[in-house]
């Protein structure tokens, strides 16, 4: 008797597994036939601060690791000036303070020539391309 109530209890779960998966692959039929419509709307995107500070410190995190060898790009202090927005990015301008990885502050160079404080613009794509930084 209980293997026929769990039987019966297995075709009931199967039988509920194979409706909602049937209900997704219906859903991303629909989705699919409106990406058209929706790449136009991607052009008005906003993004919010918490999107634009992400995108933001992993543009600086890429660029400082390429950039400065002495300095440690975790240990980076930055803050956000002004943020401008055209049809296609989103200019995020700002400053950052570079340390090493020991917490002491650096110019980000071996010779300990420049600045420990540089101002960075980082364009953030509205449109899908690579988010581009510049640190001077």
């Amino acid at each position: 008797m209980k293997k026929v109530i769990a039987l019966i209890l297995a075709l009931i779960l199967g039988m509920s597994l194979a409706a909602c998966g049937g209900a997704n692959s219906e859903s991303n039929n629909n989705s699919s036939k409106t990406s058209d419509s929706s790449s136009s709307k991607e052009e008005n995107k906003e993004l919010s601060d918490s999107e634009i500070k992400s995108r933001v410190e992993k543009a600086l995190l890429e660029q400082i690791k390429t950039q400065f060898s002495e300095a440690d790009p975790y240990s980076t202090k930055y803050s956000i000036a002004n943020k401008k927005k055209n049809r296609k990015y989103i200019d995020v301008y700002g400053t950052c303070t570079l340390y090493d990885k020991y917490g002491k502050i650096t110019t980000g160079y071996s010779d300990g020539s420049g600045s420990y404080t540089k101002s960075f613009e980082v364009n953030l794509s509205l449109e899908g391309f690579r988010d581009n930084c510049d640190i001077d």
